[in-house]
């Protein structure tokens, strides 16, 4: 006979018991009261399961603590009203327990065998409470988390969670007039200090369990209009408006990059801005690039479309400034029925108009190249000398040119209709070079001075040869040119040729033959395009985007690369170099941890006679000998108590396991998330933005809570205050701001009113310049921290001293 699986199901489900070890431990205690001593710190009477063990344990406990003997006679009395008593046996039980008892030097291992058997049961019933919260509507899963480790926690302490939700009012006062007398003697704040004395006197500083708002202005710097193309990882093109969470870019160096943060930032102006080999792309004033110029001793730096356009009004930055170049390492192959290097010389030198596929070449090894791919037998000479064609010889329509071309859309096409199929400009880097191979080996040439270039009757096929190049991390212009020829003595016009020159880092590589290639052997300075004008193109809806890539860059219009970044402020850095004894933790979703430690060793160099900027240490060129030793001597002072994350994309879930192992290890402080809008959403479900931000902040305030740490939350000020006449910030302007005002117990705006003052230059060699001048040095190193909400104290303004160069901020009164 089967046995019924549902009794399987029930025995799985059952909750663990061992009342032999209850049974074995209460006949201990019974015999010989002194085993209490060893024990009474390891049970109590809600860890045995049997409930009349419960109450037995619980008289035995009473009696002992009374002083008085707890055996089965003295105990019969306590149970003459209880029914379990009779059903267990009466005393007859009671004495049997006794009798069976176990030598008490023993006792202490089975009251450890009943508390853990209660703190199993207790965990499979959390578990079974976790999934009903897990699956109720009306909560959210950040809610049914924090529910579920509240009463974890609660089964950790082995008490019941309902006791968890309890203090003592009155023993808690007396605990709170301790820390207050303690702050009194100390004079120090009972929050982590962070060293900006005047805004820790104002906070408390951190506090265990709030959660600190520091929002800055907008315009981080992202924005392109909503039709700016940008490229996929499989190489095919999407718009900025058309972009989904978690989408794949292609990336300038070919790692992996995904959308993390989509963010619409309203009408702004736009401007074009075009490079010198022809290729263009939009972006609002305040969009960052990654530039280069060779004016500049580090090379690399990171600027504002606004500053390109002061630069460009300068003379020594004309024609000196470019952006950095892809590599190239994106794209898919599907849908490539013909080899990627016989397509680029069918288009080059083929025949493709007739019924027949032709090709001409008087070169060996690009005949012996095609034989090897099509197969020599399908190769056959004509009556031409350098002409063949290539025929079927009753392959499958698979391995068919002629099918394949037809399938191309290339089939029956003369020499200035030609182009690549989209499959190919979209496919990976190496099919794509292959392409551009098979094209320059037939029907290119490299000059004597090493230029690479091809003449082409097809205009379409031209911009597609400029497409493969550029994608290749290349520069190509093209030349249009009108050849003339005499036709019985008549001169006409001959068809356009259109004459591409083709740079390229090693344009070697971009050709098979090593006669061509051999030309390129010199080495030739390869100039990436430089930037020669920015436009108004006027008003347009905008949107920026975070993505994973480490340097925060993605490809747009024309291959171009653009780039996103954030600031990390000084608190974090401050207080675990003040608190040694504490941990701290940092998530930075866009600097990854190398920018944050440029900007922390440039800090530490403040006090040396020539501190070194963070961008001077993260140049490309070597540093100076003295900077070296200068960043040699504060390297150790790097706290060692501060840990850091620069993964993008990271969800409220994510922090909340980090920090409860980070609790694991030690005292975690205060942890610092740069910033909210780039966090992961949870799923939307049909919610707004702001739904999904107040899901997040929320959750935030209860880890914050449960945790017992400060959360340091960054977070993006919304365009309203960029209309206003006065621009400081105030609480409307955060965006999503009910949530995030609502959860915060402090909010305060970084704010400097030198970036306003210089948008509004005067005109030069007037007297109102001279004022300006004066006021914009006089408030160049001013920094206003507004603290515009503060539960644990008063609001206001303090100034802090701010030296950008090395990313510094200290109290304005101790400067």
């Amino acid at each position: 006979m089967m046995d019924d699986p549902r009794d399987a199901e029930e025995a799985a489900n059952a909750l663990p018991l061992n009342l032999e070890a209850e049974q074995a431990l209460l006949g201990q205690l019974m015999f010989d009261n002194d085993v209490h001593r060893q024990v009474h710190d390891v049970v109590t009477p809600e860890d045995f399961s049997e409930p009349f063990h419960q109450r037995l344990y619980a008289a035995i406990d009473g009696l002992v603590k009374a002083g008085k003997l707890a055996e089965p006679t003295t105990l019969q009395a306590a149970f003459t009203a209880d029914p379990a008593f009779e059903e267990f046996g009466g005393f007859s039980y009671l004495f049997d327990l006794v009798d069976r008892a176990p030598p008490s030097n023993r006792s202490r291992d089975y009251a450890a065998l009943v508390a853990d058997t209660a703190v199993r049961r207790r965990l499979i019933k959390m578990a079974a409470d976790a999934m009903h919260q897990a699956r109720n509507p009306e909560l959210s899963g950040y809610q049914a988390v924090a529910l579920a480790r509240s009463e974890l926690e609660a089964a950790e302490r082995g008490a019941a969670p309902e006791d968890a939700l309890f203090v003592n009012a009155h023993g808690a006062a007396l605990a709170r007039m301790d820390r207050l007398e303690l702050e009194v003697a100390t004079g120090k704040p009972k929050g982590v200090q962070t060293g900006l004395s005047s805004i820790d006197k104002r906070l408390g500083g951190l506090m265990p369990g709030s959660v600190i708002v520091m929002a800055g202005r907008p315009g981080m710097g992202k924005a392109q209009p909503l039709h700016s193309s940008v490229l996929r990882a499989d190489g095919s093109w999407t718009t900025m408006g058309e972009l989904a969470f978690g989408d794949e870019l292609a990336s300038v160096d070919g790692k992996p990059s995904v959308v993390t943060g989509i963010y619409p930032q309203g009408e702004r102006e736009v401007f074009r801005i075009t490079l010198s080999d022809g290729r263009s792309t939009l972006a609002c004033d305040e969009h960052l690039w990654t530039v280069e110029c060779s004016k500049w001793s580090d090379r690399r730096r990171t600027v504002s479309t606004a500053d390109l356009r002061a630069m460009l009004t300068k003379e020594r930055y004309r024609r000196r400034v470019s952006l950095p170049m892809l590599s190239g390492d994106f794209g898919r192959d599907a849908g490539l029925p013909l080899d990627p290097w016989f397509l680029g010389a069918i288009l080059g030198n083929g025949g493709i108009a007739g019924n027949a596929v032709m090709f001409s070449t008087a070169d060996a090894a690009t005949l012996f190249k095609v034989q090897k791919v099509v197969g020599s037998d399908r190769v056959h000479e004509t009556t031409g000398d350098y002409d063949y064609r290539i025929v079927a010889n009753d392959c499958t329509p698979e391995q068919n040119v002629s099918y394949a071309l037809l399938a191309l859309g290339l089939k029956g096409l003369h020499s200035h209709e030609k182009f690549v199929p989209a499959a190919y400009l979209r496919a990976s880097r190496a099919s794509r070079l292959a392409v551009l191979q098979g094209l320059l080996d037939t029907d290119g040439w490299v000059e004597t001075f090493g230029a690479v270039r091809i003449a082409l009757s097809s205009q379409r096929l031209a911009q597609d040869v400029q497409t493969l190049v550029r994608s290749l991390g290349g520069s190509c212009t093209i030349n249009a040119k009108q050849p003339t020829y005499t036709h019985k003595g008549e001169k006409r016009d001959g068809r356009t040729s259109y004459v591409c020159n083709i740079a390229h880092p090693d344009r070697a590589s971009l050709m098979t033959l090593a006669r061509k290639r051999r030309r390129c052997a010199e080495p030739m300075r390869f100039r990436a395009p430089t930037i020669v004008s920015i436009e108004s193109v006027g008003v347009e809806p905008v949107q920026c985007i975070a993505v994973s890539h480490p340097q925060h860059l993605y490809v747009t219009d024309d291959y171009i690369v653009t780039h996103n970044t954030a600031l990390l402020g000084n608190v974090l850095y401050g207080a675990a170099l003040r608190n040694p004894t504490k941990l701290f933790a940092g998530f930075s979703l866009e600097m990854d941890t190398d920018q944050l430690n440029d900007r922390a060793l440039s800090r530490l160099t403040a006090t040396h006679e020539q501190p070194v900027s963070f961008s001077d240490i993260a140049k490309v060129a070597p540093l100076t000998s003295f900077d070296l030793q200068t960043l040699h001597a504060v390297k150790g002072q790097i706290p060692k108590n501060l840990w850091l994350r620069d993964r993008a994309g990271v969800s409220v879930e994510d922090v909340s396991r980090a920090v409860w192992a980070m609790k694991r290890r030690g005292d975690l402080a205060a942890i610092g998330i740069d910033y909210l809008q780039l966090m992961r959403r949870p799923a939307l479900a049909g919610r707004n933005e702001a739904s999904a931000i107040a899901e997040m902040t929320g959750a935030l305030k209860t880890l914050a809570r449960e945790a017992k740490i400060a959360i340091i939350l960054l977070s993006q000020l919304n365009r309203s205050v960029e209309q206003r006449d006065d621009k400081r910030p105030m609480l409307s302007d955060l965006r999503e701001s009910g949530s995030i005002e609502q959860d915060a117990d402090a909010v305060l705006f970084p704010f400097r009113e030198v970036y306003y003052l210089q948008k509004a230059e005067p005109k030069a060699g007037t007297e109102e310049h001279m004022l300006w001048e004066a006021e914009v040095a006089l408030k160049r190193t001013v920094m206003d921290v507004i603290i515009a909400k503060n539960r644990h104290g008063s609001e206001g303004s303090e100034p802090q001293q701010y030296r950008a160069e090395i990313d510094l901020i200290t109290d304005r009164s101790a400067a």
